[in-house]
């Protein structure tokens, strides 16, 4: 036991762990980070640059019917109803997220039901109010629920829908909480590699440090201790799970 903590010292030592920080880190409408995946089903790449038009998440396939696609669900405290709704465009020419209030959508869903983060479906006409993220609404037309986006589009997009999971809101001037029902996470994986090790715990102390920011999957992922942001106790928490002082890590 001696050999182990003096092992967990050292490891902790070298990786820069510090007090705890504030740390804001979360992926509010634009994750900066470029990237493209692309499948036989799919096409989705998130850029940053206006250069080549392609700023934003953009999502092609031919596998569905529909052109929007639930990115985020917030409720407000102590609600059991949706609040609003982030929804991506697919399929379409613009690039830009926007919110949809739950009670404008609902009663064109069957039993006024309640969307999932990557549920996908189909407006016909809508229009979008110049607010900042835009509000989606009214609309017209049909409306149609088309299942759950992940399910139609499979594993590697369920991997892709956990870079633009949208964990804090504040958008409408509320405090919203946010429910990432069905979406996977691995706890402690800071590095979305789906195994947690040495470089998971310096990711998350140097996010505590100010030198990366973690997009929503990581926070989720390393929020062990479920104040909302990685801090030293997080750290500490993977790292014992690391060289095994823990089995698993609580959440």
């Amino acid at each position: 036991m001696k050999k182990t903590n003096m092992l967990l010292s050292a490891v902790l030592a070298v990786s820069c762990l510090t007090a705890p920080m504030h740390v804001l880190a979360y992926n509010q409408f634009f994750d900066n980070d470029d990237y493209t995946v692309e499948t036989e089903q799919f096409k989705y790449w998130n850029a940053s640059s206006f250069s080549n038009g392609d700023f934003g998440m953009r999502l092609e396939t031919e596998l569905t019917n529909a052109n929007w696609m639930v990115t985020g669900v917030f409720y407000q405290e102590n609600e059991t109803e949706p609040y609003v709704y982030v929804i991506s465009p697919i399929n379409q020419k613009f690039e830009v997220r926007g919110n949809i209030y739950a009670s404008a959508l609902a009663p064109f869903l069957e039993e006024n039901q309640v969307l999932a983060v990557g549920d996908l479906f189909y407006i016909e006409t809508m229009t979008a109010q110049e607010t900042d993220p835009p509000i989606f609404s009214p609309f017209s037309g049909e409306v149609k629920y088309l299942g759950h986006g992940t399910d139609v589009l499979g594993e590697d997009f369920m991997k892709v829908i956990r870079h633009e999971l949208i964990t804090e809101y504040s958008g409408v001037g509320k405090s919203l909480i946010s429910d990432v029902t069905g979406v996977t996470v691995t706890k402690g994986d800071a590095t979305e590699d789906d195994s947690v090790d040495i470089l998971d715990v310096i990711t998350i102390n140097k996010t505590i440090l100010g030198k990366e920011t973690m997009n929503s999957y990581s926070v989720l992922a390393v929020d062990i201790n479920q104040n909302g942001a990685p801090d030293s106790e997080d750290s500490l928490a993977v790292m014992k799970h690391i060289v095994g002082l823990t089995d698993f890590l609580e959440s």
